[in-house]
């Protein structure tokens, strides 16, 4: 999604459209609350909880994004003044009677969790992307599980997003000490240049004859038909302990069928699969 070709207000027609990086915070009151930061209130186990945003003058943390900039701020979740206006125009969601399920594990918070830090990611990076250099060519293509993190994370640290994050860097550690060339592939990236092409998994000019699903529950859609197509053109999928059961934040049993008849491995085992079913 083109960020910068949003419709503006005319109020909004000379500010970036991303808008000012803030943080979101949650707290517990007495009573329902209005102040000039306020961005709702809503009622949570019959307990009244006031959501409001603060600017920072602290770099804002992205969670599964590598810079050298984003540092991790308690309580608080990534958020802009014009979030709420570009969540709902992407999604069609109005995100501001379901901001108790970026927070707690109520509604249906793990498609919600989804939409927000894809969104966030979204926003965050797309000043910033630049392609790679094609001259360092790969055979394996290792999938981001950066979709898996989101459905637990919240405001606070994660134990399930750390593992699944923890997971993801064993898996390239275990591939580097191989020495096994490989790229990660983002479902971002993926969208907008994926295809399979001659039983390869093709994204611009470089073409992948194995895919290294690393240890996570969710993948995203487009991820997840690419990989459909993969198999049935002959390319080899390997999931690594075991097989993600959310497409896009919904359970789903279209990776189950994805996994019939191709290898699920442990991490110690990774390495002689890859040697013994992929060239080099």
């Amino acid at each position: 999604m083109n960020f910068n070709k949003l419709e503006k207000t005319p109020e909004d027609a000379q500010k970036p459209a991303v808008g000012q990086w803030q943080y979101l915070r949650c707290e517990r009151t007495d009573a329902k609350k209005i102040t000039q930061a306020t961005v709702g209130n809503e009622v949570i186990d019959g307990q009244n909880y006031h959501f409001y945003a603060e600017n920072s003058s602290l770099s804002v943390h992205i969670e599964s994004s590598f810079t050298d900039k984003p540092q991790f701020f308690e309580n608080g979740l990534p958020f802009t003044d014009k979030f709420l206006w570009i969540f709902h125009k992407t999604y069609g969601i109005p995100l501001k009677g379901k901001l108790k399920s970026l927070f707690f594990d109520k509604g249906d918070y793990r498609r919600i969790r989804y939409c927000y830090w894809r969104l966030v990611r979204d926003l965050f990076t797309h000043p910033f992307v630049k392609r790679t250099d094609e001259s360092y060519k790969a055979e394996l293509l290792v999938f981001s599980t950066a979709e898996s993190i989101w459905l637990s994370q919240t405001d606070k640290e994660s134990r399930a997003a750390k593992d699944i994050y923890n997971k993801m860097i064993e898996v390239i550690s275990t591939l580097e000490g191989a020495q096994l060339r490989y790229h990660i592939g983002d479902e971002r990236i993926m969208r907008r240049h994926a295809t399979v092409e001659g039983g390869k998994f093709q994204i611009g000019t470089q073409g992948y004859s194995a895919a290294v699903i690393p240890p996570c529950d969710c993948l995203g859609d487009i991820a997840c038909s690419l990989l459909e197509v993969f198999k049935r053109e002959g390319g080899k999928i390997i999931f690594v302990e075991r097989v993600p059961e959310y497409l896009g934040g919904f359970e789903t049993d279209r990776f189950a069928k994805i996994a019939e008849g191709c290898d699920t491995v442990s991490l110690n085992t990774l390495v002689d699969t890859i040697l013994n079913s992929v060239k080099k």
